[in-house]
């Protein structure tokens, strides 16, 4: 399995709520509780069956892949699940030094030189 076969997605759901302590009228429960709440989950797909929908929050480098910060919603919690795309290849990153003259940049936000330019 690649990475770039996992794609990106937000996925909607229904979770319960609760309350610990305090009290409530009828009228209470009826206006504030007696609902799910609508949440938003973003994370790599895993996982897309009868079962339900699991995400991830985090991917290692390792080998074999790991994962990490599982997300399991039940089938019939899921509202909506929503693809954002999938993860391009990386690229190797070019630093960029300003004490090192060689790499450093001139833009809007490069140091002005002695003569102001």
């Amino acid at each position: 399995m690649k990475l770039t076969d996992l794609p990106f997605v937000c996925l909607r759901w229904d979770d319960a709520k609760g309350a610990a302590t305090g009290e409530y009228t009828i009228e209470d429960v009826n206006r504030d509780w007696h609902q799910s709440q609508e949440i938003k989950t973003f994370g790599i797909l895993l996982v897309d069956d009868d079962k339900g929908v699991t995400i991830a929050a985090e991917i290692t480098q390792d080998d074999p892949v790991m994962f990490r910060g599982l997300s399991f919603v039940p089938r019939g919690m899921v509202i909506e699940l929503i693809h954002l795309g999938f993860p391009r290849k990386s690229r190797s990153r070019v630093r960029n030094s300003s004490s090192d003259p060689k790499t450093a940049q001139s833009g809007p936000h490069s140091p002005a030189g002695p003569d102001g330019t």
